[in-house]
């Protein structure tokens, strides 16, 4: 796990001591923060919300998150208990629309799925990104989605055959 440039060493130390004590990837954190406030450079960031929590219209939000360590206090254990190390795009959505709600789950997942992806994925020594990690997660994550999918259709289809053998 590489520091991202735009982060500097203190907030990363801060980040993988809330990753590590919460069983999570310090990469989820920051990507989560880059998409909010492009690590507190932008809207509410700049107030020392770098991940948005508390953070509830352009007017409104909660002081008592104010700060990195509120931030991360608040983020980092429901990451934890809801994806762990298991960060799929499916999983992703699911927490976005169960926990953390933002206006559009579809887009935030996509968003800091595609930069946690990108943090994710190690560097050659000639500075270039490897398709290695890439590779890796999307393998654990397409997996995970054909098992959801076929969850899914078993569903349907005992719906259906019990909505056939009441209406037939």
């Amino acid at each position: 796990m590489s520091q991202p440039s735009w982060m500097s060493n203190t907030d990363w130390a801060t980040v993988n001591y809330y990753a590590d004590n919460n069983g999570i990837y310090s990469e989820l954190l920051a990507a989560i923060g880059w998409h909010e406030t492009h690590w507190g450079r932008l809207g509410w960031g700049r107030s020392g919300f770098h991940l948005g929590v508390g953070c509830y219209s352009d007017a409104n939000g909660n002081y008592a998150y104010q700060g990195l360590e509120n931030q991360l206090a608040w983020a980092a254990p429901r990451l934890g208990r809801y994806l762990g190390t298991n960060v799929t795009k499916t999983n992703l959505y699911n927490f976005a629309r169960e926990v953390w709600r933002p206006g559009n789950p579809v887009a935030w997942e996509a968003s800091v799925y595609e930069i946690y992806t990108d943090l994710r994925t190690p560097t050659t020594s000639d500075g270039q990104k490897s398709a290695d990690g890439r590779a890796a997660d999307l393998n654990i994550s397409v997996e995970h989605e054909v098992n959801n999918i076929s969850l899914s259709v078993s569903k349907i289809n005992d719906v259906l055959r019990n909505f056939v053998r009441n209406n037939s």
